[in-house]
């Protein structure tokens, strides 16, 4: 299944919301994502929320008076946001963005590298946009229950492990700062729990290996 084209369904658009964030422990889910963008950086500075879906991250940063833009390869998601944000959201292909060398001094995502299997050109294509010490802000999946294409969801998730992510970052000249888990289990599952599970599964992190979190959240620099 054609993931690009599943995004840019008008249905799965105007229902990507409330599937995902509009529940209690999905709004929990999406304020641990904005806690790693707010300690890696600052609203003064440049940084690009890439395949931002609807934007629902960085409408809440821009809110915030942050210097944010979006970047997503669906115009249905876009839209389903509620618009262009003055003009701060492009439409553009994450493996071929539409910004110059160096334009930003910091990029995050989330909830995009689960449905690539090769993410080598994503990494590369980062690093040419990001000035040198820049800052890149992303997750991984290690592990899901839902390993097989479904219709429902657009196909399949891809997990990977902490090596071989390391490894695409190495190669497209980034020094990984720190790999951290942020979520036990997958945030679409996550999100579907009862608030009280989900406050109870996530104070619980602690207990749980690192190795064995589902999510990961990475700091990398480029060199």
């Amino acid at each position: 299944m054609d993931k690009r084209a599943f995004y840019r369904d008008p249905r799965v658009a105007g229902s990507y919301e409330d599937r995902r964030s509009a529940s209690p422990a999905g709004r929990l889910a999406q304020e641990l994502e904005l806690a790693a963008v707010r300690r890696a950086f600052g609203p003064r500075e440049k940084v690009v929320e890439l395949a931002c879906g609807t934007g629902r991250l960085m409408r809440t940063l821009l809110g915030e008076g942050w210097d944010v833009r979006g970047i997503d390869q669906s115009p249905e998601m876009l839209a389903a946001g509620g618009g262009d944000a003055g003009g701060r959201l492009l439409v553009g292909d994450v493996f071929r963005l539409p910004l110059p060398d160096r334009a930003a001094d910091g990029l995050f995502c989330f909830r995009f590298t689960n449905h690539y299997a090769e993410l080598g050109g994503f990494f590369r294509e980062c690093s040419r946009v990001l000035r040198p010490g820049g800052t890149l802000v992303c997750d991984s999946m290690r592990w899901s229950p839902l390993l097989w294409d479904s219709p429902r969801l657009g196909g399949r998730n891809h997990c990977a492990a902490d090596r071989r992510i390391a490894a695409w970052l190495e190669e497209a000249g980034f020094a990984v700062e720190s790999v951290e888990p942020l979520f036990p289990i997958g945030p679409y599952l996550l999100g579907r729990l009862p608030l009280a599970l989900a406050r109870l599964l996530l104070g619980g992190r602690g207990l749980i290996p690192a190795r064995l979190q589902a999510v990961a959240v990475w700091l990398a620099r480029r060199r």
